[in-house]
């Protein structure tokens, strides 16, 4: 396990992240806790606002795309990104395709009575989620 996930780049880079903390820790210990529970578990990681996570800096993205590539086994690994419905959908970030390839794209529904609801529950889960980050932001600078 620890040859798998050995130190990614020795070479130390400017942090440029926002992050409180060194990035690089976080990625090889979620690296080693992957291939170890792959071996005898499936695992799914969900991965929310996966362009902010991975364009935090460029070496958070090189981070993770090593990792993806050591990583094998029944691992699934899912990232969701909002898009503007207003835009195009080629408008995603090339370098989020290298690690995404696979794209779903959930659009609402055309029935106005469905499309009342699902704008509702839409809302309400933006709102929990901006509580949720509005929290571990103030968590973190205590």
């Amino acid at each position: 396990m620890a040859e798998k996930c050995a130190p990614i780049n020795p070479t130390p880079l400017k942090r440029s992240s926002s992050w409180s903390f060194d990035e690089k820790p976080l990625i090889q210990s979620l690296c080693k806790v992957l291939v170890s529970v792959s071996k005898t578990s499936r695992i799914i990681l969900y991965l929310r606002d996966v362009d902010k996570l991975l364009f935090k800096s460029q070496r958070v993205h090189t981070l993770f795309q090593k990792m993806f590539q050591k990583l094998s086994g029944p691992i699934l690994i899912l990232g969701s990104k909002m898009l503007n419905p207003n835009n195009d959908y080629s408008e995603v970030d090339e370098r989020l395709t290298l690690l995404f390839p696979y794209n779903i794209e959930i659009k609402p529904p055309k029935d106005e009575i469905h499309l009342v609801s699902w704008k509702a529950q839409l809302e309400e889960e933006i709102k929990m989620i901006q509580f949720q980050d509005n929290r571990n932001h103030i968590m973190e600078r205590s």
